[in-house]
């Protein structure tokens, strides 16, 4: 753990003056390092930039320069020419900062003109694009109150993150005949010396255009500067507001203009303009058009050559996005790794055992231990073998990274092949079901690929969200297939009761504190680069803190020690700290809340703790007003004005304290700021969001704000979620009644979380109701036109199938299919979609019913099913997957139908398809004069069932109660006694299937368990029949 700093020559300076601790770095060591691996271009960039780990002062003895600024930056150039990586593939929008740079006093006209003509149009050509420009003009609104070390901070790190989020900055730098403020050497902190290489003479304006284009030979770099002429028309009073009067600033402007314009030929535009007036000892500047369109243009070309448009048309898919998201943060968390050689080396056995099949592996540890840095490591290690398929994910690495559904879907679609991925299971439950076939079938896959094992890391199971069954761990195998490891990591709590109490013990890992020796040497690794060591008393006193064998405490407690100011004090300072984790880290977050903008950074870190996914910037610039506002114990809301923007400046210097608190946004770009660490949650929550009144009008502040959001995509991560939270039924019906809300949530990737937040509002029946009346309200003059009622009236039909409510999905699909026969004509291809929810219905409705006694089921079917092959062989390709679906659901009555479709399925490879109709083939064969026939389709379908779907889902239901009626027929028209006991095993495993996935009393299962003692009174085995019947519900 370290900066990745050389180490200073220079000794450290005597002052009595208390630095302010430093919360660039406050919270891990890891914090230092982490920038470095949280984009996707960062470590190739890396070798451009050698400023950012040369000490400056030994290199400049080392070459012998005298101690003027300008002798030595080229020596810190990088000797590369840069490379942009256009970034082709994106999901959603993008950041992009524009980092302006100029004097104070001299550039307020071109600022005015950058604002109010020359950004709007930038941002209007961005957002076109899907991207967000943020303009950083940072020098006003400032605190007063700021010193030194939170001015340049407040600037510096703004550089930084758009390096981070850009990999060069997007840099306008405006230059005319001032060179800007400099500070005296003894009033720059150490660490920004260090950190950003300031050297004495330089103006904070060169110290910018250094570290965010110089070294870097920046191509997004633009440098404007302002010819003179213009001084001719100032007054002479007015001048020393203009130009320099000192000689050694006027100098060191005339070198640094020469350094940029021979570094940057093609980037440094020089402009004319005209005075136009004089007021309050300021001139106004006019004529600036060329000026605006040379910023217009670089920055176009510079954006378009970094996001192309070609990268609207190829958005990565989700499955893309996740897994970039999830490596950012395993590079993140990899970079450093001390005293675990032991835990590796148990890792290392437990993958590397010769025993072909073995239990989970759990590593078990405290908060703050280093779990998380210990999984990373052993992912990257072992990710460069090539033998092993490395499958991870880091539970609360990203917004959607907590939810088991999601966790399971991903490692669903990093296992398996494409062809499998279209059924995995829109159901949580039939996904857990399901888990076990998966990874057999993973196991598999790995090996067509040339990989001994298959390797699973989950980190921080106690993570996921808790829906009252996941921290269970049911979904979790404990016998894990052959040639399959499984790495889990956990807090104690439920998660650990969950993987000891199982029969089948998980192996552990403890994940003890560091011993003396490797927290002493984490220690001298975090005051290295500044020059700073502890004496062996302060050291002991440090180390035999209670929790400084946790990485998280010591990191934090050196970097309180590092920035004390007062030498003669510093071992009582090491006496005074908390021996806790979370008492540090509460003394941490209330000193940044005091000194970084006080109730405005109170407020920040609540509404981020109470947002569900975190907060995009743009959104907590919007969220928080100009004027910092609380919200009391008496639980007052915040204020509703959300059309306020919080000024940049402000911003900028907010972000320096609410930094090292938030995990770095990775290569996602969207600039999502959430916690870095649970235990900072938990703090926040004791020190501000303790009282129940206050945690509900932050979640009712964030209801207004997310009501206005024009952004459908966060309004549905978002608003839902908090009138859940603070209870409120009615809210969160109406929320999910809205249909641009409703739209979003149908389809098919967002329908689980749509359905989960109904049966919070009321269940499916309330759902059933409200989308009735919600038809009603939309049909009778809210839509443009007929055509857009129909789209909508289908997708609510299909959503009622969806949730089992088929007599109102039978109402609204019946009407629109009767609307659409009468507009468009029978065989009109609007029916198609319909028609195909109505057949699903139908199915779903009577899957389980014996046929020969379901007339109304057998008329319906044979009134939709020839209409709607006919239509959907119009509208689909005579060979696509969804043709096949079609004729498998019209071949009850045509087995023509069915061998089209086994045809359709065959040629595709779906195996998923073949699985169903190949149990339609089944039944339609029952009387088949061989018997072997409808056996072997049976056969081959139950395998397939079994492999695609999993053991219990209702296809696989649905296939053993075919195969159980077959022997059935079979047993009656041959009058074979002996059949009824292979009829009795199908049926007996149909109603262990639907008991697991529909329940005890559900109709069906009923009807399931009154086969099972019809065949077991025929076969005389009353006893056991009677033991069936007591299980039937009473009424």
């Amino acid at each position: 753990m370290g900066s990745g700093s050389s180490k200073e020559t220079r000794k450290e300076k005597k002052s009595g003056r208390q630095e302010k601790p430093s919360t660039v770095s406050v919270i891990m060591a890891a914090n230092m390092l982490r920038d470095s691996g949280n984009n996707m271009f960062r470590e190739e960039g890396a070798q451009y930039r050698k400023w950012e780990s040369t000490n400056i002062e030994t290199f400049m003895q080392k070459m012998s320069l005298s101690q003027h600024w300008y002798d030595c930056i080229d020596y810190l150039c990088a000797d590369k020419v840069p490379v942009v990586k256009p970034r082709t593939k994106q999901k959603g929008w993008r950041i992009v900062r524009l980092f302006i740079s100029s004097t104070f006093k001299d550039m307020n006209s071109e600022r005015e003109h950058l604002v109010k003509v020359v950004i709007p149009q930038l941002q209007q050509w961005c957002q076109d694009r899907k991207i967000r420009l943020i303009e950083c003009d940072l020098r006003w609104g400032i605190p007063e109150g700021a010193d030194t070390r939170d001015t340049l901070l407040t600037c510096l790190s703004e550089i930084d993150r758009g390096r981070q989020e850009n990999e060069y900055v997007y840099f306008l730098n405006m230059l005319s005949e001032r060179y800007g403020f400099v500070l005296n050497v003894e009033e720059v902190p150490d660490d920004i010396k260090t950190k950003y290489k300031w050297l004495p003479g330089m103006s904070i304006t060169a110290l910018e255009i250094m570290t965010g284009a110089y070294w870097d030979n920046n191509p997004h770099a633009l440098f404007m500067i302002r010819k003179p002429d213009f001084l001719q028309d100032v007054d002479e009073d007015m001048k020393p507001v203009y130009i320099e009067t000192e000689s050694s600033a006027i100098e060191s402007l005339k070198i640094l203009k020469e350094k940029i314009k021979h570094r940057f030929p093609g980037q440094v535009s020089e402009y004319d303009c005209k005075v136009i007036s004089h007021a309050d000892k300021q001139i106004i500047l006019g004529s600036l058009d060329q000026f605006g369109e040379v910023v217009i243009n670089h920055f176009r070309k510079q954006i378009s050559e970094q996001y192309p448009d070609l990268s609207l048309e190829k958005e990565a898919s989700d499955t893309e996005i996740r897994k970039a998201q999830q490596e950012d943060f395993m590079l993140q968390r990899s970079q450093i790794l001390l005293g675990r050689e032991n835990e590796i080396e148990q890792v290392e056995s437990y993958i590397m055992s010769v025993t072909a099949s073995a239990n989970v592996l759990a590593m078990v540890g405290f908060p703050g231990a280093g779990k998380s840095a210990l999984m990373a490591y052993c992912v990257k290690k072992w990710l460069e073998y090539p033998n092993l398929k490395i499958v991870y994910h880091f539970v609360g690495a990203t917004p959607d990274s907590t939810s088991l559904y999601s966790i399971l879907s991903r490692i669903y679609k990093e296992c398996l092949p494409q062809d499998q991925q279209e059924s995995i299971p829109l159901d949580v439950d039939e996904l857990i079901r399901f888990v076990p076939t998966m990874l057999q079938q993973a196991v598999k896959q790995a090996r067509t690929q040339g990989c001994e094992l298959l390797v699973l890391f989950i980190d921080a199971l106690n993570q996921i969200d808790d829906d009252g069954s996941s921290h269970k761990l049911n979904w979790l195998p404990r016998e894990l297939p052959e040639g399959m490891r499984v790495i889990v990591s956990t807090l104690e709590g439920e998660c650990l009761k969950a993987l000891r109490d199982h029969a089948v013990k998980a192996k552990e890992i403890y994940v003890n504190p560091l011993n003396e020796k490797i927290r002493e040497s984490i220690a001298q690794q975090i005051f290295l680069p500044y020059n700073k060591r502890l004496d062996d008393k302060q050291m002991g006193l440090l180390i035999g803190k209670g929790d400084s064998g946790n990485p998280l405490y010591l990191s934090i407690a050196c970097e309180e020690l590092r920035v004390f100011g007062e030498f003669r004090n510093l071992t009582k300072k090491i006496t005074s700290l908390p021996d806790d984790l979370l008492g540090l880290l509460k003394l941490v977050i209330e000193r940044t809340t005091k000194e970084y903008g006080g109730d405005l950074m109170k407020t920040s870190l609540c509404l981020i703790e109470t947002s569900r996914f975190g907060l995009d910037e743009e959104e907590l610039l919007h969220l928080l007003p100009s004027k910092s506002v609380s919200c009391d114990q008496s639980g007052e809301d915040l204020t509703e004005d959300f059309k306020e923007r919080l000024p940049m400046a402000v911003w900028g210097f907010l972000y320096v304290g609410l930094r090292p608190f938030l995990r770095p946004s990775g290569s996602s770009g969207e600039g999502r700021l959430d916690f870095y660490h649970r235990s900072i949650s938990k703090v926040i929550r004791q020190l501000y969001l303790s009282d129940e009144k206050v945690r509900a009008a932050y979640h009712l502040h964030l209801i207004k704000f997310f009501s206005t959001c024009s952004d459908i995509r966060r309004k549905a991560e978002e608003l839902p979620y908090h009138y859940l939270q603070i209870g409120d039924q009615e809210g969160l019906q109406k929320c999910l009644l809205t249909r641009e809300m409703f739209e979003f949530l149908y389809t098919e990737k967002n329908k689980q979380i749509l359905m989960r937040y109904w049966q919070a509002a009321g269940g499916y029946q309330v759902a059933a109701s409200k989308y009735q009346a919600f038809l009603q309200d939309h049909l009778s003059g809210k839509l443009q036109d007929d055509k857009e009622g129909e789209l909508l009236e289908t997708k609510v039909g299909w959503f009622l199938v969806d949730i089992g409510e088929y007599d109102t999905a039978d109402e609204v699909l019946g009407s629109v299919i009767k609307k659409l026969k009468t507009k468009y004509g029978k065989e009109a291809v609007e029916l198609a979609d319909p028609l195909h929810a109505m057949m699903t219905l139908i199915f779903r409705k009577g899957a389980f019913i014996h046929f020969t006694t379901a007339t109304t089921f057998t008329i319906v079917l044979r009134r939709h099913k020839v209409l709607l092959q006919q239509i959907n062989r119009k509208l689909l390709a005579p060979k696509s997957n969804r043709l096949g679906e079609v004729l498998c659901l019209c071949g009850y009555f045509k087995s023509s139908f069915l061998n089209e479709a086994q045809d359709i399925f065959t040629s595709n490879n779906n195996k998923v398809g073949l699985a169903v109709v190949l149990y339609h083939l089944g039944e339609r064969n029952q009387y088949n004069e061989d018997i072997n026939v409808p056996i072997k389709l049976f056969q081959e379908s139950l395998s397939l069932c079994r492999l695609y779907f999993g053991t219990y889902h209702l296809n696989t239901g649905r296939c053993v109660q075919l195969f159980g009626q077959l022997y059935w027929n079979r047993r009656n028209s041959d009058k074979n006694t002996v059949l009824i006991t292979e009829c009795l095993k199908y049926y007996m495993l149909e109603l262990d299937i639907l008991q697991e996935v529909l329940g005890h009393a559900h109709p069906n299962t009923v009807r399931s368990r009154n086969d099972v003692i019809i065949i077991l009174q025929n076969l005389g085995r009353d006893d056991e029949a009677q033991v069936y019947l007591a299980q039937q519900p009473q009424n």
